[in-house]
């Protein structure tokens, strides 16, 4: 309780900075939160039948700088939480596993003003992700595993 109290500050003061920052300058920070949904397809290798929770809580801290009223970047440490799992391993019964998602994201920034009030923007980047799998199996003890990789973000 005391992490999300602390997270939700946190959010809350880097908005307040981020509209400050936005007002007077080109450059802003901020922070999101929200529920990530990921694929039970992350499990793959880990059990062969059993249960998936992909849903958490995913937040990410962002940065970028907008060289005029239409293009800019933004780079962004992502969280984007725990899957959960349990099940079997070609026969051998798999407990306590859990599957944790984080990255970095670098992104171009596209900004089409409709109004003095309004923009549509979009974004297109690279995203590096690291996960971090862990759990106990049947016979063979406790296990764990990182991988990482890179995507498309958009």
């Amino acid at each position: 309780m005391r992490i999300c109290k602390t997270l939700a500050a946190t959010c809350l003061a880097f908005a307040t900075l981020g509209a400050a920052t936005q007002a007077s300058a080109q450059g802003f920070i901020g922070a999101s939160i929200g529920q990530s949904d990921i694929d039970e397809d992350i499990t793959n290798g880990l059990i062969t039948s059993g249960s998936v929770d992909g849903k958490d809580t995913a937040w990410k801290i962002y940065g970028g700088y907008m060289f005029n009223p239409h293009f800019g970047i933004e780079s962004a440490y992502v969280d984007l939480g725990e899957v959960s799992y349990s099940g079997e391993f070609f026969g051998a019964a798999v407990t306590g596993g859990k599957v944790e998602v984080t990255g970095f994201n670098v992104a171009a920034l596209g900004v089409w003003p409709i109004n003095e009030q309004f923009s549509l923007f979009g974004k297109l980047g690279l995203f590096v992700w690291k996960t971090e799998a862990s759990d106990f199996t049947q016979g063979l003890g406790a296990f764990s595993a990182e991988e990482d990789g890179s995507d498309i973000s958009f």
